[in-house]
């Protein structure tokens, strides 16, 4: 690693990368707002003795690494972005445990003097997050926040108001946005338990009912990729064995749920790398009475740690957000982790986004597919493994 791409903050360099890499493709694990943040916490925190840090919303580390010689702790809900935190701690030669982590879902038991985070892509989830920690800050605790300009709206200014207190905008360079948020002990503290949203869907004339913790994939309605996927999903499929089915990126567990209402033979491998989704599709299969003996709910990347040739289907609703560099490439990657794990013969029925351009790729990996159906943005494909 060259020089000039160490991350610089508090006097130190660290090395920082991202996780998952796909191949020769490098992004920078920090923007310019980590560096923000980090400089304003580190003044804020003096050279006193080591306080107790928290943080949120820190992908590869670049908020809370530097801050490892304080009791830190980082509440995730991205398995890849602990895994990529963990990795990072490794590679600077600190310790697993200079860092404390803790899940988005889970009780913080502490006082804090300090908060500092990114902002999460979900309103509805960072909204979540902020009530959700919101008790474990002591009276004086120091609340800082920052963005890259172009992510910051006013609705982001309500939610730190109506949440945490009075919001100021601190100086900072220009593309960059930096926050410090007065506790107000005043502020209304309700809505700190987990709500999730709900609503209907059907699978062979079968109504169920979905629940969706707060900044899960499609929360509150059935996007166009799970409801094809619905109408074509395979029903009673040789009832005398049993059918291994695995839902990749489950979400809300839609896909897992309606293959097991239908299937009455078929367990389920439900994998997603979102706590709160796997929490969520526990919430889904308790709703409509599906026994959780039937089911593995597994936090992981993709489908990592599952053996080959162990399932009959796989079922995977790809994201609907096309970037450019990532995405493609973690859908690239779910296409081959999901031929691996097939038995010869197995079928993967995915929804993807035209905008991905994969179906060139999934020749490769399945040949013959057959588009099933297609909207104006969205295809459904069936392929078996030879």
């Amino acid at each position: 690693m060259k020089t000039d791409d160490l991350y610089r903050v508090r006097d130190a360099a660290y090395k920082l990368e991202c996780y998952p890499r796909f191949g020769d493709v490098t992004m920078r694990a920090w923007s310019s707002s980590d560096i923000c943040l980090v400089d304003a916490v580190a003044t804020a925190a003096g050279r006193s003795k080591p306080l107790k840090i928290l943080v949120l919303n820190d992908m590869f580390g670049a908020l809370s690494i530097p801050f490892h010689d304080h009791h830190t702790t980082v509440v995730v809900d991205s398995f890849l972005s602990q895994t990529a935190i963990r990795r990072n701690l490794k590679l600077n030669g600190l310790a697993p445990e200079s860092l404390v982590f803790a899940s988005s879902v889970q009780e913080l038991e502490d006082k804090y003097d300090i908060l500092l985070m990114g902002i999460h892509p979900s309103k509805a989830m960072f909204e979540y997050q902020l009530r959700h920690v919101r008790n474990a800050l002591s009276q004086k605790c120091q609340i800082f926040a920052a963005a890259m300009s172009k992510n910051v709206d006013s609705a982001l200014y309500t939610i730190f108001q109506r949440t945490l207190g009075p919001t100021m905008v601190l100086p900072t360079p220009q593309k960059t946005k930096l926050f410090q948020i007065e506790l107000d002990m005043e502020t209304k503290q309700n809505g700190a338990e987990l709500r999730f949203s709900g609503y209907k869907a059907f699978v062979a004339d079968t109504e169920f009912e979905v629940a969706s913790g707060p900044g899960v994939f499609s929360a509150d309605h059935l996007d166009a990729g799970a409801r094809m996927i619905l109408e074509h999903l395979p029903q009673h499929v040789d009832a005398e064995a049993e059918l291994a089915v695995g839902d990749l990126g489950c979400g809300a567990g839609v896909l897992g749920a309606a293959a097991l209402i239908v299937n009455p033979n078929a367990s389920a491998i439900l994998v997603d790398d979102s706590r709160m989704a796997l929490f969520s599709a526990k919430e889904t299969f308790a709703r409509n009475g599906i026994d959780v003996a039937r089911a593995k709910f597994r936090l992981a990347n993709g489908w990592d740690g599952t053996p080959d040739g162990s399932l009959d289907l796989v079922l995977c609703n790809l994201p609907a957000d096309v970037d450019a560099t990532h995405t493609p490439r973690l859908a690239l990657q779910f296409l081959r982790q999901s031929q691996k794990v097939l038995k010869p013969g197995g079928k993967l029925l995915l929804a993807m986004r035209d905008g991905l351009r994969l179906g060139g790729r999934i020749a490769e990996l399945f040949p013959s597919p057959v588009r099933l159906d297609h909207d104006e943005e969205t295809s459904v494909v069936l392929a078996t493994k030879q």
